[in-house]
This record gives structure tokens, C-alpha cells and sequence, in this order.
């Protein structure tokens, strides 16, 4: 069963992990995600990708380097895309 963003984020959630998590989009530099410790850390490691779906590879591959508990849940699953999502803007 694949994993969406929506799914890696509850699952970080979930294993109890002190985590701070955020997505934005920029039109010019498409989406950053970063990943950091807790609310008051500032980000551990950040990524620019071109859609939420890479976002949310991304975040996965992060949880499973930095989370034990979130690697023996979900490491081996994957992340696909939801049903009926929309496609990356044009370039």
C-alpha cells in the first residue's frame, strides 16, 4: 500500500516523533520542504522539488534516516501520488 504526503506526515505524527514539517510553494522555485527537530528548532535539511508528490518522496526518505520507529513502520512502503491528483504546472 503507497504512502501520500498526506499519509508521511501523519505517520511522523503517529510514531511520536518531535518534528517540525512544512511545505511551500513559490512559483518561480516550484515547492521547499524541510524537516527539522522540533517547533523551536530551526530546519535540519530542506528540499526544492517541482510537485507534493516529491515532497512527500522526499520527506519519506528523511523519516526513515531520522526516525527508527517511523523506518520499522513505513520503510518499506512507498509514496505514489493520490487518485486524480493534478499534474506539475507546465514548464
Amino acid at each position: 500500500m503507497g504512502l501520500t504526503l498526506s499519509d508521511v506526515m501523519s505517520a511522523i505524527y503517529e510514531c511520536e516523533e518531535n518534528s517540525s514539517l512544512s511545505l511551500s510553494s513559490d512559483w518561480d522555485d516550484g515547492w521547499r520542504v524541510t524537516i527539522g527537530g522540533s517547533r523551536h528548532a530551526a530546519f535540519e535539511a530542506e528540499a526544492y522539488v517541482d510537485t507534493p508528490v516529491e515532497a512527500a518522496k522526499w520527506l519519506h526518505e528523511q523519516a526513515i534516516q531520522r526516525y527508527p520507529l517511523y523506518n520499522e513502520r513505513y520503510g518499506n512502503r512507498v509514496v505514489v501520488a493520490r487518485h486524480g491528483s493534478r499534474p506539475a504546472r507546465p514548464t
